[in-house]
């Protein structure tokens, strides 16, 4: 009876342990929390995650300014100042851009946001968690300054 009874709480044990690193896996972390960075497709594996962080957030940047509309900005006819797009996105376990979400005052700066998000290219390594692929969001403000 006592060996059933150690069997059981064993068995339970590892159950729990288990559903711990399913919830885990599902889970959505923050790209400045991940072990391993999810990595941009121009940036190469270094030995500090800083580094790696530094270039994926840079090549992010470059592909935006890359292939966002500056013929948009002045087709629009806005009035001088500065317009604020608040982007966020999730690197899946494959990494895939999923889930993209675009704040902005202006309708049109919004869409094009939106679709430059989409044109860009799945991370040659997704974000990782002892050692597990997790899904990763992104946030993303970008400012155009209209003269």
């Amino acid at each position: 009876m006592r060996i059933l009874i150690i069997i059981l709480a064993i068995l339970s044990l590892s159950e729990t342990i288990h559903s711990q690193n399913k919830s885990e896996k599902e889970k959505i972390f923050e790209f400045e929390n991940v072990e391993i960075t999810p990595l941009f497709e121009k940036c190469k594996p270094k030995k500090k995650a800083e580094k790696e962080k530094k270039c994926v957030k840079k090549e992010i940047m470059n592909f935006i300014y890359e292939n966002f509309s500056h013929l948009l900005v002045g087709e629009l006819g806005l009035p001088a100042g500065k317009y604020e797009l608040n982007s966020k996105f999730i690197i899946g376990k494959n990494g895939e851009i999923l889930n993209i979400a675009v704040k902005s005052e202006n309708l049109e700066l919004k869409k094009e946001m939106e679709t430059v998000l989409k044109l860009m290219p799945k991370f040659s390594r997704p974000g990782k968690v002892n050692g597990i692929a997790v899904s990763t969001e992104y946030s993303l403000p970008f400012k155009i300054y209209v003269e």
